[in-house]
């Protein structure tokens, strides 16, 4: 297997604020430090024509109304030869009717896609399901956050359990040792004679 060199993520991108914003840039800085061989850049939403002063690890913005930058979008990843693009879905991040918008990218795009879906939805309107199923067939493997997002991307997405992986956000449960106790006549509950 090739090493990867060049990978792209497509998602909001600080400054701009929000939870995918975040989430997005430290996944691209974590993945750029894991190798100094290995290249990453950020394709960045940009929500209803405002303007960020993003750092240069975004390389492209798209506008999240305009159609024509999610073209030329698709045209700059194919053209930078980028080994995967990952795209962190959100309902609300992209333009057109349940964020449709996004499908005209990945259906001109020649680079694997990975999908971080941060929402998986148990009622999802026809077109959400439709938009949802479109990322999904378009994406190599889809990535969830939590076993319940597996369950439901299962039922009711009807999606193979093959293309699913779950990696659990947040942290692991932990069993702390219970704490000394405080001595008669200590100053803080932190002090301790020894």
């Amino acid at each position: 297997m090739t090493p990867l060199r060049r990978l792209a993520f497509i998602g909001n991108s600080l400054p701009r604020r929000c939870g995918i914003a975040t989430f997005t840039t430290d996944l691209q800085k974590a993945i750029s430090m894991s190798r100094e061989d290995l290249e990453t850049r950020i394709v960045a939403m940009t929500d209803n024509g405002q303007t960020y002063d993003y750092p240069a690890s975004v390389a492209l913005q798209i506008n999240d109304d305009n159609i024509d930058e999610y073209v030329r979008a698709a045209d700059f990843l194919n053209a930078g030869r980028f080994d995967v693009v990952g795209l962190q879905h959100e309902f609300g991040i992209f333009g057109g009717e349940a964020g449709a918008h996004i499908l005209v990218l990945l259906s001109r795009l020649t680079v694997p896609v990975v999908t971080t879906l941060h929402t998986v939805l148990a009622k999802p309107t026809a077109i959400q399901r439709a938009v949802l199923n479109g990322i999904v067939e378009a994406s190599s493997k889809v990535v969830l956050m939590a076993a319940k997002a597996r369950d439901l991307l299962r039922s009711v997405y009807h999606v193979p359990a093959d293309k699913i992986e779950v990696i659990a956000h947040g942290i692991p449960t932990s069993h702390f040792p219970r704490p000394m106790q405080r001595r008669p006549g200590s100053d803080s509950p932190g002090s301790r004679s020894f």
